[in-house]
């Protein structure tokens, strides 16, 4: 049977965990005991704060059979509807909580994040605005966290910035508000205020092991790797067990292209209980960075295991396959990568060039022209579709899409280049010495792009006085 002290508030987590035990052998004995409110709340908190969610469900559904009539546990059971999308059958219990219990804060950051994801964003925010009236600076925070929330469903990401920034003013020693803060910071760019206000936490808590993390995440936003790293490492010095700070701290040496570094982070973030498909396919990446084939094959087959619609897995098997100089075998892994993610510029670009390595000019033009057509902000897709019109002795519609290219991007000298080398490879010299010539003032030591598509024309004295006369010029 239960302690005599079941009811009494609970002084330690060896406490709680004798009467979560308790209550279980109560469960699988079937009696049914009636608990105190306070209890039963206990309960189902233990289980939340252990991911136990189907136990914290039932431990509500049972406190509600002896409590019908109480708004904490209509309102956790609103709450495990909410998360489970169940919108209409939540908000009928909320209203029914708020009945009972009107200004519970809780309860009505509840009912407006419900209308928030119903995409009804006017109800949600007068819900919050009207909240604010009765909350103290702490409930205060929370309603601005939840009003960041509906600003960024809007899209209004400035005003979720404002919000979340006034949330964390407001309480800065809460995490939730620390951890919104970061997060909108990270969404709307907002690095450099990031780093200021980071900085103003730790002055105020050097101990504050969010605030290091988040300073790193700053600093990363920066590309500033190694100050993220350092701000990463003193995250790990207090907190060894946050593994976040382990994994960000490779993402920035992989960055710097410190593969080894990278991976053994990313195996400790590992061994400390992450292993999700994002940080296996990680650690496959460095190993292909590093040449390690077959390991990079394993660790990304794990991660396929873990998600089999993880795309980029697919696609750097294919890199591997590629390294490894079997070429068919890259292009079924470049093909499964492609039917996830149809419209990837990077997926068709590899295929293309599979095809080019394999002389098959036709089908690398039709790869090319499709990986334009999903990104056409990308140059070198220009280049290689026009180099393939080259191959297959389509010098005019090669050079009519180098013109094309380049009054899309007239800064760009490797398009006038490769245009000035095709107009001179079929005869027309002058318009090719006026493309090079522009090619030159733009980017001179780019000659070397010219030479590699004519490297018969190295020692030709109208080029070598065309290079002359712009090196004078300068």
């Amino acid at each position: 049977m239960f302690k005599d002290n079941f009811d009494d508030k609970l002084n330690s987590q060896e406490d709680m965990l004798e009467i979560v035990k308790q209550y279980e052998s109560m469960l699988k004995s079937k009696q049914i005991l009636f608990l105190e409110h306070e209890t039963l709340e206990d309960i189902v908190a233990y289980y939340e704060e252990h991911s136990e969610w189907d136990k914290a469900y039932n431990a509500a559904m049972y406190a509600l059979e002896q409590y019908p009539n109480s708004s904490t546990f209509l309102a956790k059971k609103a709450q495990f509807l909410y998360e489970h999308k169940r919108f209409e059958e939540a908000l009928s219990l909320v209203e029914k909580a708020l009945f009972l219990s009107p200004n519970d804060l809780d309860t009505l950051i509840l009912q407006a994040d419900i209308y928030n994801s119903m995409g009804d964003y006017k109800k949600s925010l007068g819900i919050l605005k009207q909240s604010l009236n009765f909350a103290d600076k702490e409930d205060q925070s929370d309603i601005y966290i939840a009003a960041s929330d509906v600003y960024e469903s809007q899209g209004r990401m400035a005003k979720a910035y404002r919000c979340a920034k006034k949330a964390l003013l407001l309480s800065p020693k809460s995490e939730m508000a620390q951890i919104r803060y970061d997060y909108i910071a990270v969404e709307t760019s907002q690095f450099r205020e990031s780093i200021k206000i980071q900085q103003k936490l730790i002055d105020a808590d050097p101990y504050c092991h969010l605030a290091w993390y988040h300073l790193g995440n700053a600093w990363f936003g920066l590309e500033r790797y190694k100050k993220a790293i350092e701000a990463y490492e003193y995250t790990i010095v207090i907190n060894d067990q946050f593994t976040a700070a382990y994994r960000d701290s490779g993402e920035a040496y992989f960055e710097l292209g410190n593969y080894v570094k990278a991976k053994e982070l990313y195996l400790e973030a590992q061994s400390r209980g992450d292993n999700d498909d994002e940080l296996l396919y990680s650690i496959g990446l460095c190993a292909l960075h590093l040449q390690s084939f077959d390991e990079c094959e394993d660790y990304l087959n794990q991660a396929l295991q873990l998600n089999p619609n993880h795309a980029d897995s697919y696609f750097q098997l294919g890199e591997c396959s590629r390294e490894r100089g079997d070429y068919e075998q890259a292009l079924q892994f470049y093909n499964k990568a492609l039917q996830i993610e149809a419209d990837s510029d990077i997926y068709l670009y590899a295929i293309a060039l599979i095809h080019e390595i394999s002389e098959r000019y036709e089908l690398a033009l039709l790869y090319f022209f499709e990986a334009i057509d999903a990104n056409k902000e990308e140059v070198a897709y220009y280049i290689k579709a026009a180099s393939m019109y080259f191959q297959l002795d389509l010098s005019d519609d090669g050079i009519e899409l180098l013109e094309m290219a380049i009054n899309k991007f007239p800064d760009r000298p490797e398009l006038l280049y490769l245009l000035s080398a095709a107009l001179i490879t079929i005869g027309q010299k002058q318009r090719g010495y006026v493309y090079l010539t522009r090619a030159l003032q733009l980017h001179s030591t780019g000659i070397d792009l010219f030479f590699t598509a004519m490297p018969q024309l190295k020692d030709n004295p109208d080029i070598l006085m065309l290079i002359e006369l712009n090196r004078m010029g300068k």
